[in-house]
């Protein structure tokens, strides 16, 4: 990110971190599948392995449904979820933390503000820094950061990182329109069971072998 922002940027670029998220969102919904919960997603633990993101630290993962008694407070303020101070475990830790550090690496601004007593109100109000994002990917991004685990997606991360590509329209696209050797159906890009049909994975495939050689 201090890369860019050396050159004049806000953080990193939305097409070129679309696809760091969506390399740490497959990990998460994997590690999820098994029952893992890493719960320390942020930027510092993302590991960039020439230009593929992979989730590191795994100093903290918890088994889904394992008592959360000792690990009360652990975590890192402003990308934990507020139920996870708590103890409390819910589907969706991984991907309000995701989403912070979306907000952080997109931004340059650490999501919820600096200090603790800000970032609690800030995380309670739902009032990420959104600064320099369009309505349609704030909204995206407000969806996963609600303090209410039952109202944030729940599909998985990397069904999150799709409404996200969708908001940013990258690469834009109608209904039906070739777009190098990938057709995009309208809505069909997502089965009913949450997973990326063909056309969305040929699709952001395109996009992000274009952005790594870039």
């Amino acid at each position: 990110m201090k890369h860019y922002q050396a050159e004049g940027g806000q953080g990193i670029p939305p097409q070129k971190l679309l696809c760091f998220i969506h390399d740490a969102a497959q990990g998460i919904d994997f590690l999820n599948s098994q029952g893992i919960v890493p719960r320390d997603i942020k930027p510092s633990n993302l590991l960039l392995f020439s230009n593929w993101v992979k989730v590191g630290d795994w100093g903290l993962e918890k088994f889904v449904g394992a008592s959360t008694g000792s690990h009360t407070g652990a975590g890192t303020l402003g990308y934990l979820p507020p139920e996870a101070y708590y103890g409390r475990i819910s589907p969706s830790v991984d991907l309000y933390s995701l989403a912070a550090t979306y907000v952080k690496l997109r931004t340059a601004e650490e999501p919820f503000g600096t200090t603790p007593t800000e970032i609690v109100h800030r995380q309670e109000a739902c009032q990420p820094v959104l600064e320099g994002m369009s309505r349609q990917e704030a909204e995206v991004v407000l969806e996963a950061l609600q303090p209410d685990p039952a109202r944030r997606p729940q599909q998985g991360a990397s069904a999150w990182v799709r409404l996200v590509y969708e908001a940013l329209q990258v690469p834009k696209a109608a209904p039906g329109q070739p777009l190098g050797g990938c057709v995009r159906k309208g809505k069909a890009l997502l089965s009913d069971h949450g997973r990326f049909g063909p056309s969305w994975q040929c699709l952001f495939r395109k996009l992000c072998v274009g952005t790594r050689q870039g």
